[in-house]
């Protein structure tokens, strides 16, 4: 009489061991790569939308032929910058930054956090917007008397 001998299938405790502790290996230089990645993404944004509603206010400005008001002020009617063109009323419109992103304001920063774009297409004044991540990111917005915005 012969006996059938049955393999063993399956793996063992060492090898699901390696394939754990690699995987764990993985994700401890992935998922802090990811972060910063997804904080550089939300800052290019961030500086991408505030960009466009400067362009956007001066166009609007030079085609209304009135002036444009954008203030930049954190946390004011429960947005981060508004198109403030009634001094007694509420925002034409508020836009908020994304959790990580604030104002960094230095030198060379737009002076009273506020622009305004004339009729004719011109900036009241020249300065820079620069925004910032928590951990430690910076992007900037270079308005200029021209009325001309820049991402820098």
């Amino acid at each position: 009489m012969t006996s059938k001998l049955h393999e063993a299938r399956g793996f063992s405790l060492i090898e699901m061991s390696v394939v754990i502790l690699l995987i764990g290996i993985i994700a401890a230089f992935s998922i802090p790569a990811y972060v910063r990645f997804n904080q550089s993404m939300q800052l290019k944004g961030a500086v991408a939308n505030l960009a466009g509603q400067l362009q956007l206010m001066r166009q609007k400005a030079m085609a209304t032929g009135t002036t444009q008001i954008m203030h930049l002020y954190a946390g004011t009617y429960e947005s981060d910058y508004h198109i403030h063109n009634d001094p007694s009323g509420l925002p034409d419109a508020k836009w908020s930054l994304p959790n990580n992103v604030t104002y960094l304001w230095s030198t060379g920063t737009l002076t009273g956090q506020m622009v305004q774009m004339t009729a004719d297409g011109r900036a009241d004044r020249s300065g820079m917007v620069i925004l910032q991540t928590l951990g430690g990111l910076q992007d900037t917005v270079n308005v200029q008397l021209s009325g001309l915005v820049l991402v820098q």
